[in-house]
This record gives structure tokens, sequence and C-alpha cells, in this order.
């Protein structure tokens, strides 16, 4: 994994998404993210080449799709540490949840178990209230 990534951020008319982003995949080849009026493009290679693509494109049709652009550079994030730092086990009775990359506790139920879509971290209150009416 690269230290840095490139952003391209393209704020447009919403009724403009498509195409532009249509445009985008015959010159870049790679996934876009759509949103309401912008288009967000990513990648570990310099986008600039995007972005010039675009503008010549906006010459073209003579100025009928505006479109502002914002390229940045920025620092890649171990994403995986990062959303197990912010998992944290939690007591729920005398049940303890917790994630592998924690230890288990004395004196509890201990359920080891990953948050994932399915199943989360025994925050949600339904959970705990669960887990608190069984204790």
């Amino acid at each position: 994994m690269q230290n840095n990534y490139y952003e391209l951020t393209i704020t447009l008319n919403d009724d403009f998404v498509d195409f532009i982003a249509d445009f985008i995949l015959n010159i870049y080849g790679e996934g876009v993210e759509l949103g309401e009026g912008k288009i967000v493009v990513r990648s570990e290679s310099d986008l600039t080449f995007v972005k010039d693509a675009l503008v010549s494109l906006a010459g073209t049709l003579n100025g009928d799709i505006a479109m502002d652009y914002l390229l940045e550079e920025k620092e890649n994030v171990d994403w995986i540490k990062t959303y197990q730092e912010s998992v944290q086990p939690i007591e729920a009775g005398k049940f303890y949840i917790f994630p592998s990359w924690y230890e288990a506790k004395e004196d509890f139920i201990n359920i080891k178990i990953d948050p994932a879509l399915a199943f989360g971290s025994g925050h949600h209150a339904t959970t705990f209230s669960c887990l608190t009416a069984i204790s």
C-alpha cells in the first residue's frame, strides 16, 4: 500500500452525473463513486489526466455542462487498524462480548465475535438488553 492516493471530486448538475461518469469510465477504466451532484474518483496514480480530459470535454461542449474540480493528494489510512481501534468490548450482565483482537475476561461468560454486517459487537440496545435479561 502506498502512503498516498489521489482523489478527484467533480461537482456538477445532477442531471449530468451519469453522462460524465460514463466518460470517466471510458478514459480511466476503474470505478467511480457517484453522489448527488458529484463524482469522486480515487487512485494511487495521479488523476491529473482525468481532470484535463474533463476540462477539454467541457470546452468542447461550450460550457453547457459546468463542472468544478478538486484534485487532492491524500494520506492512505490503515482502515482495518482504524476500525479495530473503534470497536470496544462490552459487558452486558455476566456476558463479555469482545472481538478477536481482545483477550477474554475472567469471571464472565465470554463471547468472542468479530463485528460484521450481520452481527455487531453487542453495542446495539436490543442485543445488550437480551444479554442483560438472561444474565
